[in-house]
């Protein structure tokens, strides 16, 4: 529908994606705050996440509801637009379904020592894979987007691009490549959360979320470019989810039976402050912009705009077909 633009047509380009973008913060994005809202504690209250609520199978219906949701936005933006505008829109949807729900910080004053961080820890996990696989299939509709897009890239399966590392390098150190793109993400994504979420309020911890995706981006783009490879927005997500599970586990053992005291003291763990949701949302917006930060162009369509029928393209520009 909207996948490679003649010159003639980028004023109506710009215009279609700001106006999705908008379509999304301001609509779509609002209502699936309204859906979220649903999911209430013990008290009918929204100091409850997804599944650590009043009813785990509600907020499991909901939760796919959502899903379901950033799905539609992501892979629509990615088709038509750039994948870029999808994965953002789909981590603002996210975004505002993680405001109609409560704050960590809340959910312990309401639960007190007994709250079950195990449980958030497992839906930080869970959340942010199914963001992850969003994030595999909006790449490939993208990949398949592309100008000039052959016919044995739009074969290619999601789990081939994944191994990316493998096929550009005939080395024997090929997983090296994807691993320490791995791990530097995580570690770039856990220093940023403990950096930004410095208290519990729902923004705070939303931008935490955000950050930390940047440098997760960022990161794993970085190493995979210093060992000569290039790393899928899949890395970096996958990276996160590790980050997020990790941290609150830690949260739950270091705070201990001091759980709530901690909380009313404003020294809770900065890593068990960030909803599940806001990790999700952030790696959606944040990882793509970390990437694009480094130098990595996961979709050509991008540069359009700002090119001419006689440009050739750079052999540098890494696409979705490449990461």
């Amino acid at each position: 529908m909207f996948g490679s633009y003649p010159p003639l047509l980028t004023i109506a380009r710009s215009f279609l994606s700001w106006a999705f973008i908008l379509l999304v913060l301001f609509a779509i994005g609002p209502a699936t705050a309204a859906l979220s809202g649903n999911v209430a504690d013990s008290l009918g209250t929204h100091d409850a996440s997804l599944l650590l609520s009043a009813s785990a199978l509600r907020g499991l219906v909901i939760g796919v509801a959502i899903f379901a949701i950033t799905a539609f936005v992501t892979w629509f933006g990615a088709y038509a637009f750039t994948l870029g505008i999808g994965l953002t829109c789909g981590g603002f949807v996210l975004g505002w379904a993680s405001y109609g729900l409560g704050s960590v910080e809340r959910i312990i004053r309401l639960n007190g020592a007994n709250t079950n961080l195990v449980l958030l820890a497992i839906e930080s996990l869970v959340v942010i894979m199914v963001a992850a696989f969003i994030t595999v299939i909006a790449c490939r509709i993208a990949e398949g987007r592309q100008p000039g897009a052959s016919n044995e890239s739009r074969r290619r399966t999601p789990i081939s691009v994944f191994l990316a590392a493998s096929a550009l390098s005939e080395d024997r150190g090929a997983w090296l490549k994807i691993i320490a793109p791995f791990a530097a993400s995580a570690a770039a994504a856990a220093l940023a959360a403990t950096l930004i979420a410095a208290n519990g309020l729902k923004g705070q911890t939303l931008f935490a979320g955000v950050v930390s995706g940047i440098a997760a981006g960022f990161a794993g783009a970085y190493v995979a470019s210093a060992m000569k490879s290039m790393v899928w927005p899949l890395v970096p997500m996958l990276a996160m989810a590790l980050t997020a599970a990790v941290g609150m586990i830690v949260t739950k053992f270091t705070h201990g039976s001091g759980l709530v005291e901690a909380v009313y003291a404003d020294k809770l763990l900065a890593l068990g402050r960030i909803l599940p949701l806001d990790w999700a949302a952030g790696g959606l917006i944040g990882v793509p912009m970390g990437m694009s930060w480094r130098g990595v162009l996961l979709d050509a369509r991008a540069l359009e705009a700002h090119s001419t029928p006689t440009d050739e393209a750079s052999p540098n520009i890494a696409t979705a077909r490449d990461v």
